[in-house]
């Protein structure tokens, strides 16, 4: 999330400032905060494919006039708890425009999402609005991890190593590093636009969490219609013996220069519990296979981060997870992975990159 603004006396409210969803009428005054905030593709594809075509979509836009100060949005995931299942939000892209933060406009925006009955997740964040959502009553929900795979010396280069260290890794600890399929497994993986039908089934008969995101067909299609410029996104069934036992999703892009993977998804029945460490295998050599310069994973899940370290990804990053639901206790055991919110399409491409992507070869 990018800065919100601060709590102050003046929260409560401005002369002429009105909170909004998101319409059609709105979307000029929306594009002109945003140009303001990221350095994002301007292209009408993506502005459309964002802001137009999401079906989850849910937006707060403080307005004044007709011009958009603050925003914040939050796509609708349904999660599985022992009480059934529960809509909630997860928020994302917070922002006020400089002039508006002591006036509280962020504040009121995220408020509107506050006011509802929904409960809110909210996954990592800059260091500012963790602390404001302490202030506002947020309660810190879960932890998840974020572990990398690198698998050329490039990527080294471009998070700070030195050149003759990403040389040496790319001449004695290349291959070392390089995902491979297991040479026997009884589980198969089989690409897929979408997850098989038992999987509803498999996500309500686990016990090992007590909240988990159920897979939305709707956000899928949507981001497998994403515009080139935003990546490819891979589904793949886990079956054994053809009956389906998970699910796997991830993401291919180019930022920086640099080619990546992202594991965004990974839950395996829990009678396979122990076929994780073959899963993330077979996942990431079919991964491996579209050339990519390291390969990311997000999760929570115990057996789904003991299988990454054992298939040599390295710790990068912990990212909290926030709540918002009042007068309810929180879930202990939850699941949150790389598909929550904006990480599910974040780094997106730079207004350059876009251009570039967009533009006639020259060859």
């Amino acid at each position: 999330m990018a800065h919100p603004d601060k709590p102050t006396p003046t929260e409560s409210g401005h002369r002429g400032l009105t909170i909004e969803s998101l319409g059609a009428a709105r979307l000029p005054a929306l594009f002109a905060l945003a140009r303001q905030a990221w350095d994002r593709s301007r292209s009408p594809e993506s502005l459309a494919w964002r802001y137009e075509h999401c079906p989850s979509l849910e937006a707060s836009l403080a307005m004044h006039g007709e011009e958009c100060v603050a925003c914040v949005f939050a796509l609708r995931r349904t999660y599985w708890t022992p009480a059934g299942a529960i809509e909630c939000l997860e928020p994302f892209d917070w922002f006020t425009a400089e002039a508006w933060r002591p006036k509280g406009a962020g504040l009121r925006a995220m408020k509107r999402f506050m006011s509802g009955s929904r409960p809110l997740f909210a996954l990592g964040g800059s260091v500012a609005a963790q602390n404001l959502f302490t202030r506002l009553g947020w309660r810190p929900f879960c932890t998840t991890n974020r572990l990398v795979l690198p698998l050329t010396g490039r990527f080294l280069e471009w998070r700070g190593r030195g050149a003759l260290l990403a040389r040496g890794f790319d001449l004695t600890a290349r291959r070392f590093y390089a995902p491979r399929r297991p040479m026997r497994s009884p589980l198969r993986v089989e690409p897929a636009t979408s997850p098989g039908p038992a999987l509803g089934s498999i996500v309500q008969r686990q016990r090992r969490f007590d909240c988990v995101p159920r897979p939305d067909l709707g956000l899928l299609r949507w981001l497998r219609a994403a515009p080139p410029e935003m990546g490819l996104y891979l589904g793949f069934n886990l079956l054994v013996r053809d009956a389906m036992v998970g699910w796997a999703w991830a993401r291919v892009l180019t930022a920086g220069g640099l080619r990546f993977a992202d594991l965004q998804d990974l839950l395996l029945a829990d009678e396979a519990r122990d076929l994780y460490p073959v899963a993330v295998r077979h996942v990431t050599a079919a991964l491996a296979g579209f050339d990519v310069d390291a390969i990311f994973a997000t999760t929570s899940c115990p057996d789904t981060l003991t299988a990454l370290t054992g298939a040599r990804f390295r710790f990068d990053d912990a990212l909290p997870v926030y709540a918002w639901w009042p007068g309810q206790d929180l879930p202990t055991r939850a699941l949150i992975m790389g598909s929550h919110a904006e990480h599910a399409f974040f780094p997106s491409p730079t207004s350059s990159e876009s251009a570039w992507a967009a533009s006639p070869s020259d060859g």
